[in-house]
This record gives C-alpha cells, sequence and structure tokens, in this order.
C-alpha cells in the first residue's frame, strides 16, 4: 500500500506507513526534506525497514558503496570541463573543508543540523561571506546529485541560512591605470582592452560582435546579447562610438567582415600577465565593464543615461556607480540654513 504522506503547519512531513498484520505506524520526517516526493520516496524505505525488521530479518545491503565523496568527485570533473582548472582548485577546497568537518560519512547520514553547525564553523572562523555563499552552493549541488541517486533521502543543504553578501563597489580602472595596461600590453590584446571599455561590452558581447554590428556612418557600435533577468542587461542595443574607439577599429589590417575581435579561452591568463606587466592590482574583464559606467558617472552622465548606454533594464544596477558622480550642488541646500534660527551666543538670528 502507498504510504499516506501529509504536510504539518511546521513544514515538516508526516507519513503513516503499513507495518504489516493490518498495523499501521506514523512517523514525522526530520526537517530537510523539500517536497512531497522526497517524502514519499523516504517514507517507502522506513516502511521496507519496518517490515524486514517484524520478520526478524535485516536489511540487504547497498549493491556500491558510492557517497557523496565519490559525487563530489564527479562534479568537479564537470567544472575544470566547463570552467577551468582554477576553479576546480577552489571547488575540491570546498570538498576537502567539509570532508575534514563530516568525515566520509554516507550521504544520507548528513543531517541539516549538521550543515548549519558547519555554516557556524565557518562564520566564526571569520571567513568571507562571499566565499561561504560560493562553498555552500557547490556543497548544496553535490547533495542535489546525491538526492537525484537516492543515495540520500533529502537534500540537508536545501533552506540553509546563508550570510548576507555587503555590496561591493565595482573596481574600475583610472585612467592612469589603463593607460599603462595599454602600454604593456601587447597589440592584439590591447585593442581588446582598448574596444571593452570604450564600449562597456561584456566578455560574450565582443565575442559576438561582427563587422556588421559596426556602423560608421551613424557612429554607433550595436551590441548583441541575450536578455538577462530582473536588473540584468537587454537584449540588444546600441552604444556610441567614441573617436578612441573609432580610431582603434579603423586601424585594424585586413577585410572589414567577421568578428571584429577574437577572444580565446585564456583571456584571464593573459589579462592578469599584462596586468602585472604594467605593475597595477589585477582585474577581471567584467571590470572594463564598470570601468566604462565608473567614468560616465565622474563625467557626471545622469544615471538613467548610464543606465541605457550600458544596456542595463534597472535602474537599480546603474546606482553602483552613483558614488563616483560629480560632487552635488549644494546651493539648493543653502535656502534651508536661510529658514533655520542659529543661536550665536545670546542672540538668535534668522539667515
Amino acid at each position: 500500500m502507498t504510504p499516506h504522506i501529509e504536510r504539518l503547519p511546521s513544514g515538516r512531513f508526516r507519513v503513516t506507513i503499513y507495518t504489516g498484520r493490518g498495523r499501521r505506524e506514523r512517523r514525522t520526517l526530520p526537517h530537510g526534506v523539500p517536497s512531497k516526493r522526497e517524502a514519499l520516496i523516504l517514507a517507502r524505505r522506513l516502511e521496507k525497514q519496518i517490515q524486514l525488521s517484524a520478520l526478524g530479518l535485516e536489511p540487504s545491503p547497498p549493491k556500491s558503496a558510492r557517497g557523496w565523496i565519490d559525487v563530489a568527485s564527479e562534479i568537479l570533473a564537470e567544472t575544470e570541463l566547463r570552467n577551468g582548472r582554477d576553479w576546480r582548485y577552489s571547488c575540491h577546497a570546498f570538498v576537502k573543508r567539509f570532508q575534514t568537518f563530516a568525515g566520509d560519512r554516507p550521504a544520507e547520514t548528513v543531517s541539516p543540523s549538521m550543515c548549519r553547525a558547519y555554516l557556524l564553523t565557518a562564520l566564526q572562523q571569520g571567513r568571507n561571506p562571499s566565499t561561504i555563499r560560493k562553498e555552500m552552493s557547490f556543497l548544496k549541488r553535490i547533495f542535489r546529485r546525491c538526492v537525484e541517486e537516492r543515495l540520500c533521502p533529502a537534500n540537508p543543504f536545501e533552506g540553509l541560512e546563508l550570510p548576507s553578501e555587503p555590496p561591493a563597489r565595482p573596481r574600475y580602472l583610472t585612467r592612469e591605470e589603463f593607460a599603462a595596461l595599454l602600454a604593456a600590453s601587447p597589440p592584439e590584446r590591447r585593442y581588446r582592452y582598448l574596444l571593452a571599455a570604450h564600449t562597456g561590452a561584456e566578455l560574450s558581447q565582443l565575442r559576438a560582435l561582427t563587422w556588421r554590428d559596426v556602423d560608421f556612418e551613424r557612429r554607433l557600435i550595436h551590441l548583441r546579447g541575450r536578455a538577462k533577468g530582473r536588473g540584468g542587461r537587454r537584449g540588444s542595443y546600441a552604444v556610441p562610438m567614441t573617436e578612441t574607439a573609432a580610431t582603434g577599429l579603423l586601424a585594424r589590417s585586413g577585410p572589414l567582415q567577421g568578428s571584429v575581435v577574437t577572444i580565446g579561452r585564456n583571456y584571464a591568463k593573459h589579462l592578469a600577465l599584462d596586468c602585472r606587466a604594467a605593475k597595477i592590482r589585477p582585474i577581471r574583464f567584467k571590470d572594463f565593464r564598470h570601468t566604462y559606467g565608473s567614468w560616465l558617472a565622474q563625467a557626471g552622465v545622469p544615471p538613467m543615461h548610464i543606465r541605457d548606454l550600458m544596456g542595463h533594464a534597472d535602474l537599480g544596477t546603474t546606482q553602483i556607480y552613483a558614488h563616483l558622480a560629480p560632487t552635488a550642488d549644494y546651493g539648493a541646500t543653502a535656502a534651508l540654513d536661510a529658514a533655520t534660527p542659529r543661536r550665536i551666543g545670546k542672540v538668535i538670528e534668522v539667515g
């Protein structure tokens, strides 16, 4: 018979299982069971164990000793193929830390309370909130795979309250740093950095940029890309072509067809080498986009115009550059001083 499942007001599931000889038994499942489907899987396991115990039998051992460490190894290999070796090293450190804390126990014995204790330990050690969020997300991915392979009834990292990440101001290049980077870079990469900083294009947009997207007559560069979610980037939009960008584009040799710029898989490594040669703090390729927005804000361009030039779908995304805007005119607030009584000694003056 199929176990009966109901959700309690606390969010936990209570199952009614058939124990044999017409008897039924109610069990309340622990926290962390995400769905009714997972509760049904766990209820059937409990039902089988109780029925075997009533007959004086022991459940048969699993056919394989596959554990969460094996699942983690597979996901690490997938991560290296998809994101590169650097990501694998970082995620491998996440796995080793949790393995040191929890040991090589079976996946089904890793409980939500153990995961909360691990999170608390990470916070007490003073680890960066951003790193903690990435680590918990990767471990949650591992145990999600374990649930899919029925190595554990539920994901113990599901519903874990992660620390909030403080909003970080974007890293951008000053004009002196950008000039030093261009001087220290080979011609092909120099052209790539110049175009990125003068269009605000993302890496995927530069890779998709063709000469048909460059309109010299109207001085526009059409950037294409898939639309993102709320607060992200719009689909396709055009940015004005700066004189510097136009000069760089016209200086290119060869036929004006196909891709405007070629960016390989080692772009991050080359950027790090160029930053080291220029003796500036390392940056990510995305920081060229932040440089574009920061320079616009420093020039006094209104936020709504920056939003349109950068293709933001939400003005709130553009506000990360608000602190770089020129100092506001305090003349308007001087009217408040004129209407406020000021006590000087025993005399009250009204401006």
